[in-house]
């Protein structure tokens, strides 16, 4: 039988720290003029990956990204993506087919799509990640929250206490700090 084990910060001999972040890992945010890498995944499995088609609903023409067979449809691509995006990795090696995004503008936010179509002996499996990307403007931060568990063991009774926080931290915009109030 497995122990699950949980990642700990020993901040004495007997006061450990965990971190458990609180935001969905499908929800990013980046500043505008930066490169963002949008998270996407095939399964673990034996499959060839036929499809990768990346989409952000709402559009005209909502594909951003398209590969069918071993061929990349760059003309089939919204042309406000042109020379923006790209797989991180073309040979999809162990099923990556994250979308790397350049140069990103406040239009590139909104949700994406990503569909995986993986063909498996004689059946094709779909799979769909949404991941909603927010654009700032440059020098404009964002909230990281975290809850935090410290443990300690009473070395008299041998028992643990467990003492719980929930901490937010706030990136305050370089303008912001500038101001002349």
């Amino acid at each position: 039988m497995s122990k699950k084990v949980m990642p700990c910060l020993m901040l004495t001999h007997s006061l450990c720290s965990v971190l458990f972040p609180l935001s969905d890992q499908k929800n990013i945010t980046v500043q505008s003029g930066q490169t963002v890498s949008l998270p996407c995944q095939a399964p673990n499995n034996k499959g060839t990956i036929r499809v990768v088609r990346w989409t952000k609903p709402g559009l005209q023409n909502e594909n951003v990204y398209l590969y069918v067979d071993r061929r990349f449809y760059l003309e089939e691509q919204n042309p406000s993506f042109k020379n923006r995006v790209d797989l991180q990795d073309r040979q999809m090696k162990d099923g990556n087919v994250s979308l790397i995004l350049k140069d990103v503008t406040v239009n590139d936010a909104g949700t994406y799509k990503c569909l995986i179509r993986v063909l498996l002996a004689a059946s094709t499996n779909d799979h769909i990640n949404n991941i909603t990307l927010r654009v700032v403007p440059p020098g404009e931060g964002e909230a990281a929250s975290w809850l935090l568990m410290f443990v300690s063991k009473d070395v008299a009774d041998e028992t643990f206490h467990y003492t719980y926080m929930y901490i937010t931290v706030y990136y305050i915009s370089s303008s912001f700090m500038n101001s002349p109030n």
